[in-house]
């Protein structure tokens, strides 16, 4: 039971993660839920499944299937603080998108809850946070490390995905080349001419350079890439025609960019 409950928790703490991470830091909570709702059902672990979200003004509930026998109900039930305790944990060992998550949830006065069903019983476990526990989770000791891999990165751009990279310029989809990660963009040809954007496509990488502080979900894409010696290749596609074109971030482009703006 130990090595299931604690991959759950752990992946179901990243799933959010991504989903409030690649999104602007004071969106609502409602908004976080409806988001998460057009996803689901989304597998969480090869065991266990989301498949809604509810938010009302003073909670958010994660709804979940568990496969069972794989989880044993009866022990999930009776092992509550156990639950917290594992979340606590992987706050510790997480990262900014954690603290982002419990954050958003801690400021909105908002109690956390999982609600979590038996494939085969139909048997309910939960377990449920005060927003003073959220915030104790928040005010724990410890630096938070970050162990997300390069595979880690593309389940949370997908997770996330659609969202704007810079205005008219949205993130589809992502994939891995090696020590790559390809990043699909779609091109609002309304906005931009894709043969201005194919003849320099040097000024695009500049400018999105000159943004990536400002832009939480690209600047946190930017620092795990940095982390991990990873560059960033970024396929551009007209939505009205069928141009296309590349660039690349390497992760000293990266870095340089991040470290221009922390010395403002």
């Amino acid at each position: 039971m130990t090595t299931p409950l604690k991959s759950f928790v752990c992946a179901i703490t990243m799933m959010i993660a991504a989903t409030t991470t690649c999104l602007a830091q004071n969106m609502s909570l409602q908004y976080m839920s409806d988001k998460m709702n057009a996803k689901c059902p989304v597998e969480i672990t090869d065991r266990s499944k989301l498949t809604s979200t509810t938010c009302t003004d003073n909670e958010i509930v994660f709804n979940i299937e568990l496969k069972e026998p794989d989880f044993n109900m009866d022990q999930l039930i009776e092992n509550n603080d156990y639950w917290k305790t594992l979340l606590r944990d992987e706050y510790i060992k997480s990262g900014e998108g954690t603290r982002q998550m419990l954050s958003l949830i801690s400021n909105s006065g908002a109690a956390l809850k999982m609600v979590c069903v038996g494939s085969q019983t139909g048997k309910k476990a939960s377990c449920s946070f005060t927003p003073e526990e959220t915030k104790s989770i928040l005010s724990a000791s410890g630096a938070p490390q970050q162990v997300f891999t390069l595979e880690n990165l593309v389940v949370i751009i997908n997770s996330a995905a659609p969202f704007p990279l810079v205005d008219g310029i949205i993130i589809t989809s992502a994939s891995m080349s090696d020590a790559n990660i390809i990043i699909e963009n779609l091109i609002d040809e309304g906005l931009h001419n894709m043969d201005d954007m194919v003849r320099d496509a040097n000024q695009l990488k500049a400018f999105i350079l000159f943004n990536m502080p400002n832009i939480e979900g690209v600047r946190f894409m930017a620092n795990l890439c940095i982390q991990r010696g990873a560059n960033l290749i970024l396929r551009f596609s007209g939505n009205q025609t069928e141009k296309v074109f590349y660039t690349v971030l390497t992760s000293k482009d990266m870095e340089k960019a991040l470290n221009r703006e922390r010395k403002k």
